[in-house]
C-alpha cells in the first residue's frame, strides 16, 4: 500500500523552540513545523510552549487513533507513515478548562483527506479558546481602601472560581475562565473599618476575550453601570468594563445608627411591574449589610430570591420577575445594616402590588435553529432556510451578531468580521456591509428600514459556515422602542 506525506504547520500564540527526531516510517508520512505567533497580547507568564503540545491523529471512518499518538509534540518524529484516507489532526495543550491563573488553552482539529501519491500541506492555527479575565485598581481605590479581594466565577458551575487577593491584582497576574457568563464580587475594607460589598455580572461572552475589570471610587452613591460604561473591541477581543465602588472620602460614616429616609418604591405602591428588578432603600448615612442580615421579600407566604447589596447610603435589593397582580412585602429587620458599630435601630417594612401583566411585545423572529438546532455536514449547507420578523409598529433595527469562533475566524477571512465587531444592523448598513452581507442574504437596508415584515433566505449563509456550532444572535427593534431577541443555532459537522 502507498503511503504519503502530509506537511502540517501548526501556529500558535505561544513562544517555540522546536527540536525533532529523525525517521519514523518508510516512504511517506506527516511533516510538522510551527511558526508561533503571540497576537492575544499574553504575559511572558502566560506563554506556553508548543513543544509541550499534544498531538493527535485520528481516523475519522473508523475513529481508531493513529499508532504511537497522541503525543507531546517534541516527541513527533519527522515523518509519519499514514494509509490513504480521511483523518482529523488535533493539536492542544491542555483540555482541562476548569478556572486557573496563568492557564491559557489553546486547540485546533482540521480534517485531511489523504491522497495516493499527493502531499497534503496542512496549517493548523491553534487559538485560545477560553477567556482571560485582567484586573486593575486605580490609586484612588487604592487609597481608600485597606484590603480587598475579587471573586470572579463561572456562573455555569459556581464551584469553578477564582479569588484574586490583593497581592495577586497587583502582581498583574490573569485568571482563565471556561467560556459562560461570568459573575464578579468586589469585597473590599475601607481604612476606618466599613466594608463595601459590590457585584458585577458580565453576560456576553466568547472564546478569546479578555476581560479587563478597572476597579475605581467615582463619589458616594449608588452604583449602576450605564449605558456606554462598557465598551468592546473585538479585534483582539478585549472587553474593558469600569467597575466604579463609593467614595468614601466625600461622605465619611458618622458615628449614628441609620435610619431610612426614602426607598425607590413608595409604601403601598399599586402597579409596579413584575419584570426583573431592584428596590433602593436610602439611609441617612453610609451602610454596609450585616452578616446575618435576614433581609427578606416574601409574597403569599412565599419567599422571593432576592440578592440585597449596599453601596454608599443606599441599600439595593435585587429581585426576579415578580407575579402579576400580588401584594409583595419587604423586610430590612433591625441590625440589617450598620453604619460603623451601629446597626439599624428600628426594623423597616415596605408593601406593594405588583401590575397586571405586560402585554406581549409586538415584535416576532420565526426561523430554523431556535427551538431546535439545524444540523448537517461541512459545505452541504440547507436548500431552504428562512428567517422571518414581524414588528406592528415597523422595524427599526435589525441586528444580527456572529456569536461563535469558527464563525467569526471565516468573516476575518473575507474581511467582514473585527472591523464590524462581529455584527451587522440590517436595516442600516452602509456601503461595505451591503455589498457582502446585503448580496448574502439578497437584501438591501430599503428593504428591512420601517418594514412590518421581512424573510430573509439564510441558505446561502449556511453553505459558508465551518465545522463548528455555529450561533447567530438576532435582535429586532420597533420605531416605539420594544425588541425581541432570539439565538440561532445551526450544527456542522465534518464529512
Amino acid at each position: 500500500m502507498k503511503k504519503l506525506f502530509i506537511s502540517l504547520t501548526i501556529l500558535c500564540a505561544a513562544l517555540v523552540s522546536c527540536k525533532r527526531d529523525a525517521n519514523y516510517g518508510s516512504n511517506a508520512g506527516i511533516k510538522l513545523s510551527i511558526d508561533a505567533k503571540d497576537s492575544y497580547g499574553t504575559k511572558s507568564d502566560d506563554v506556553v510552549s508548543v513543544d509541550d503540545f499534544v498531538v493527535s491523529i485520528k481516523n475519522i471512518k473508523t475513529q481508531e487513533i493513529l499508532k504511537d499518538f497522541p503525543c507531546l509534540y517534541k516527541d513527533v518524529p519527522s515523518v509519519v507513515a499514514m494509509d490513504p484516507d480521511l483523518y482529523e489532526i488535533e493539536a492542544y495543550n491542555t483540555k482541562d478548562l476548569k478556572a486557573g491563573f496563568r492557564k491559557p488553552v489553546f486547540d485546533a482539529v482540521k480534517s485531511v483527506d489523504v491522497k495516493i501519491g499527493e502531499v497534503t500541506p496542512i496549517s493548523l492555527v491553534c487559538k485560545i479558546v477560553n477567556m482571560k479575565v485582567t484586573i486593575k485598581t486605580t490609586e484612588r481605590f487604592e487609597n481608600e481602601m485597606s484590603d480587598y479581594s475579587v471573586t470572579v466565577t463561572n456562573t455555569a458551575d459556581p464551584n469553578d472560581h477564582l479569588v484574586f487577593e490583593k497581592e495577586q491584582i497587583a502582581g498583574d497576574i490573569s485568571g482563565y475562565f471556561d467560556v459562560a457568563p461570568l459573575e464578579v464580587w468586589v469585597k473590599a475594607t475601607r481604612k476606618n473599618g466599613l466594608l463595601v460589598s459590590q457585584k458585577l455580572n458580565i453576560q456576553n461572552c466568547a472564546a478569546r476575550d479578555h476581560h479587563l475589570l478597572n476597579i475605581d471610587c467615582y463619589g458616594t452613591g449608588s452604583v449602576e453601570f450605564e449605558t456606554g460604561a462598557i465598551t468592546i473591541d473585538y479585534t483582539l477581543n478585549p472587553v474593558t468594563y469600569e467597575f466604579p465602588v463609593d467614595s468614601l472620602s466625600e461622605e465619611p460614616v458618622d458615628d449614628f445608627p441609620p435610619s431610612v429616609v426614602g426607598s425607590s418604591i413608595p409604601n403601598n405602591a399599586t402597579n409596579v411591574p413584575v419584570a426583573k428588578g431592584s428596590i433602593k432603600v436610602t439611609f441617612d448615612n453610609v451602610i454596609a449589610l450585616a452578616e446575618n442580615h435576614g433581609i427578606s421579600l416574601v409574597s403569599g407566604g412565599q419567599a422571593v430570591a432576592i440578592t440585597p447589596s449596599a453601596s454608599g447610603k443606599v441599600l439595593t435589593i435585587e429581585y426576579p420577575e415578580l407575579a402579576a397582580e400580588s401584594a409583595y412585602t419587604l423586610t430590612v429587620p433591625a441590625g440589617a445594616v450598620v453604619s460603623g458599630q451601629k446597626g439599624l435601630e428600628n426594623e423597616f417594612k415596605l408593601n406593594f402590588t405588583t401590575a397586571a401583566a405586560p402585554a406581549e411585545v409586538p415584535i416576532t423572529i420565526t426561523s430554523p435553529g431556535i427551538d431546535t438546532p439545524v444540523q448537517f455536514k461541512e459545505g452541504e449547507g440547507v436548500a431552504e432556510f428562512n428567517m422571518t420578523a414581524t414588528a406592528d409598529n415597523g422595524i427599526d433595527n435589525f441586528i444580527v451578531v456572529i456569536a461563535s469562533p469558527a464563525l467569526r475566524d471565516m468573516l476575518d477571512m473575507v474581511g467582514q468580521g473585527a472591523d464590524y465587531n462581529y455584527t451587522v444592523d440590517l436595516a442600516n448598513m452602509d456601503e461595505a456591509q451591503t455589498e457582502f452581507w446585503g448580496s448574502l442574504f439578497g437584501i438591501t437596508s430599503e428593504d428591512v428600514k420601517g418594514k412590518n415584515e421581512i424573510t430573509l433566505s439564510v441558505a446561502a449563509f449556511t453553505a459558508l459556515m465551518p465545522v463548528d456550532t455555529n450561533l447567530l444572535n438576532v435582535t429586532v427593534k420597533d420605531t416605539q422602542g420594544n425588541s425581541k431577541s432570539a439565538t440561532i443555532t445551526i450544527i456542522v459537522t465534518a464529512n
